[in-house]
């Protein structure tokens, strides 16, 4: 089996090693996740990836984040999760990873600490209860709910 590695001096960042891999196999499976709905697997190809962060990297713009803004991502893990972490990359925001099965107390305090400007969450019941326990929920100046029917 022939390896094709893509050397990191090509690479120059993570975002450029998924544009190498989407031209050199833009078609090979880059990730495969389980769809409840459809009680089957789903592939994502190296090329849809691609187009999947450059597309949420152009709502991150248009959402007027700027390099240095962070954002947090408040999901399972998910191909979503994947794409979300490299189009913030891509743009050069920093990442706060929330943990699903932590307390929201704790949830709350990363957020007042960490001070997002975005946060990415899976259910609007999930972020009322953290907005509910933090002293000023309008830190996040944005929230999007993860909808998973919408990629």
């Amino acid at each position: 089996m022939e390896v094709d590695l893509i050397p990191a001096q090509r690479a120059g960042t993570l975002y450029g090693l998924l544009q190498e891999r989407a031209s050199r196999t833009p078609d090979a499976p880059a990730y495969r996740q389980f769809d409840k709905a459809s009680d089957r697997w789903i592939d994502l190809s190296w090329r849809d990836t691609l187009a999947r962060v450059d597309r949420i990297a152009g709502a991150l713009a248009a959402a007027g984040l700027r390099h240095g803004d962070r954002v947090a991502i408040f999901l399972q893990n998910c191909i979503d999760w994947v794409c979300f972490d490299m189009a913030a990359h891509k743009l050069g925001l920093p990442v706060v990873p929330l943990y699903t099965n932590d307390a929201v107390s704790n949830t709350a305090y990363l957020l007042a600490d960490a001070r997002p400007r975005l946060i990415l969450v899976d259910t609007a019941a999930r972020w009322a209860a953290i907005a509910a326990a933090m002293k000023d929920p309008e830190i996040v100046e944005e929230v999007w709910v993860h909808d998973p029917a919408a990629t």
